[in-house]
C-alpha cells in the first residue's frame, strides 16, 4: 500500500471521528439562551418588586418629578380633569412636526395622575406610551407626554374646561410635538 493511500485512509477515518454533533450543539445553545432569558426576566421582576416596595415604603410617586415647588397640585383640579377626551388633527394642522400627528388621538386623564394616551394607527412611533402622567392645579397642567421619545423636558400649560371641551395654552414647553398635540385644537370630552 502506498504512502499516499495510507495517508488518505487515515485522514478519512480521522474526519469521520471529528464529525461535529450539530444538532446537539444547537440544542445546547438554545437551552443556554432560554436559561439567560429566564434569568433576565427574573432580574427584571426582582427590580420591579424592589421599586414597588420603595414606592410603597416611602410614598414616592411617579408624578413627583412633575410637581412644581411654587404650586402644589390640587386633588380637586385633577378630579375635575379626570375624563376621556379626543381630538382629530389633519395633515395640515400637523405639518410642522415629525412624525405626523394626523388622525384621531384619545387621551384619558385618570384621577391618580396617569394619562392613557392612544395615537392613531398612522402615527409612526409608540402608539400607547407607558409612564405618561400629569399634575394639575387650578391654573396649570404639567405633563411628561412624549418624554424620552421626542422631549427631554416637562411641559407646563394653562387649561380651561367647559362641559364638552378641554383647551390647553402653552405656558412653557420646549417640546414642539407635545405643544402641537395639546394646543392645536380643543380636546372634546368623550365620556
Amino acid at each position: 500500500m502506498s504512502f499516499d493511500r495510507r495517508l488518505r485512509e487515515g485522514l478519512d477515518r480521522a474526519s469521520i471521528a471529528a464529525e461535529p454533533n450539530v444538532e446537539g450543539s444547537l440544542f445546547t445553545v438554545l437551552a443556554e439562551r432560554r436559561r439567560r432569558a429566564r434569568a433576565r426576566r427574573l432580574a427584571l421582576a426582582v427590580a420591579v418588586a424592589g421599586l414597588a416596595a420603595l414606592v410603597t415604603a416611602f410614598g414616592v410617586s411617579i408624578v413627583d418629578g412633575l410637581r412644581s415647588d411654587d404650586r402644589a397640585p390640587t386633588v380637586a383640579a385633577v378630579h375635575q380633569l379626570a375624563a376621556s377626551y379626543e381630538v382629530t388633527l389633519t395633515e395640515a394642522e400637523s405639518a410642522t412636526v415629525r412624525p405626523s400627528l394626523a388622525g384621531l388621538w384619545r387621551m384619558r386623564l385618570r384621577s391618580d395622575g396617569e394619562i392613557v394616551l392612544t395615537a392613531p394607527e398612522t402615527f409612526a412611533a409608540e402608539r400607547n406610551p407607558l409612564g405618561v402622567s400629569f399634575t394639575a392645579d387650578d391654573a396649570t397642567f404639567r405633563t411628561n407626554i412624549f418624554y424620552n421619545d421626542f422631549c427631554t423636558s416637562i411641559g407646563t400649560y394653562s387649561w380651561h374646561l367647559t362641559d364638552l371641551q378641554l383647551t390647553f395654552d402653552t405656558v412653557s414647553d420646549a417640546c414642539v410635538i407635545r405643544r402641537a398635540l395639546l394646543t392645536t385644537k380643543p380636546w372634546t370630552r368623550s365620556s
